[in-house]
């Protein structure tokens, strides 16, 4: 049976030596992190570019998260700048997006996120024709695919399924998920052969197991995630100036690369609210702290959405459910596009958490926006979750704090 997760019960700092995140860095890495309103200044440098954001990378996910969290006038000048740019390029079928099957995954995780903000109807056919292709393309990665391009189309068909379930994105992204943890041993050893992790390989696992729990609460993916993240901790982590390298250091080659470190960090913040160790978080903050001082103003566009997870911090809901009654209540929050979410999948019978959280009564499956710790709004039925969600936004729009 899959174990519920609470605060409760979070992850301490191991002990071991090979395994305390003290954040240990250099004399070089700044003390002061990102100005006020850097992310704005990202975003409007972003805008300003002339061609699809879509050829920046990194600028349609800061985009979304200003369409999703930020106020007017950035919220919709994102939005509006989001479905025409992926409308357009999206439906250049004879482009070199469709070809590649990595891009195409991508492209389609975010036409469906920003279907999810609007609820465009357009973009709902084009991510539909896109699934398709990549369903049609099987042949192309079941098999053959790089881990990365096994991670974006999980995260593609997780995304899908979540905004327009069918059974065939279903099973997509279960066989994805499949292979992508069937390459996770449970020891450092791998077999007697030790591997340097690859940044771009586990950054792009982790949040594509991070998403599955998130999707399912099934917990081993949160795990395995972990068990990636902390490899890259004690491997690629540049100790003097905060950040990933792309390579040991032993290797002789390594060196910083930004785009892969957004996506790694990204990873490590959901791991911190999801694990409760906070010291996953701090490392992040370091790794801004690290990067973005060297940064041309459009290349900053990822790192800034992850400054804003940080500064901002959870979204949180809790589900109050037995694993076999969470379904009907989940699919309905993560059709949402919710950046910051957060869930903590909690057991009816854990009476003690429930009255410290304040989640009570309970005597069904319910589902509980909060701030703070404690809950804004519940629901008990699918039909209600989108005024919930609205509640707890609302809260958020009212107090910025």
């Amino acid at each position: 049976m899959i174990q519920a997760f609470s605060r409760t019960n979070a992850m301490p700092p191991s002990k071991t030596k090979n395994q305390v995140w003290t954040g240990a860095v250099g004399t070089d890495l700044p003390v002061d992190g990102p100005p006020a309103g850097w992310s704005q200044k990202a975003l409007a440098n972003v805008l300003r570019k002339p061609g699809p954001i879509s050829k920046t990378a990194g600028a349609v996910d800061l985009a979304l998260f200003a369409a999703a969290e930020w106020a007017p006038p950035h919220a919709e000048a994102a939005r509006g700048r989001l479905v025409l740019d992926l409308a357009a390029s999206a439906r250049q079928s004879e482009g070199p997006g469709w070809r590649n099957l990595a891009e195409s995954a991508v492209t389609a995780k975010h036409v469906w996120d920003v279907h999810a903000l609007t609820r465009e109807p357009l973009l709902k056919e084009i991510g539909t024709e896109l699934m398709e292709h990549l369903l049609r393309n099987e042949h192309a990665w079941l098999g053959d695919a790089a881990p990365r391009t096994e991670a974006v189309l999980a995260l593609a068909f997780l995304r899908a399924n979540a905004c327009c379930p069918r059974p065939a994105y279903s099973a997509a992204a279960d066989r994805m998920l499949s292979r992508l943890t069937a390459g996770i041993s449970p020891d450092t050893s791998n077999g007697g052969a030790a591997r340097s992790p690859s940044l771009a390989e586990n950054a792009w696992k982790i949040l594509a197991l991070t998403e599955s729990f998130l999707s399912s609460g099934h917990a081993p993916h949160r795990e395995a995630a972990e068990k990636l993240l902390r490899e890259l901790f004690q491997e690629l982590w540049d100790r003097e100036r905060g950040g990933f390298m792309d390579a040991s250091a032993a290797a002789g080659s390594a060196r910083l690369v930004l785009y892969e470190n957004a996506v790694a960090l990204e990873g490590a913040w959901r791991l911190s609210e999801l694990k409760g160790n906070k010291h996953y978080s701090d490392w992040a903050v370091w790794g801004i702290k690290g990067l973005w001082s060297k940064l041309a103003s459009t290349r900053e566009a990822r790192l800034a959405r992850v400054w804003e997870l940080l500064s901002r911090g959870r979204m949180d809901f809790e589900l109050v459910a037995k694993p076999e009654d969470r379904a009907p209540l989940l699919a309905a929050l993560n059709r949402h596009y919710l950046p910051r979410k957060i869930i903590s999948f909690v057991h009816p019978d854990d009476q003690d958490y429930l009255q410290a959280h304040k989640l009570l009564p309970c005597d069904k499956p319910t589902l509980f926006a909060c701030r703070d710790l404690r809950p804004v709004a519940r629901s008990d039925a699918p039909e209600s979750v989108a005024a919930m969600v609205e509640t707890l936004q609302k809260a958020y729009r009212d107090d910025p704090r």
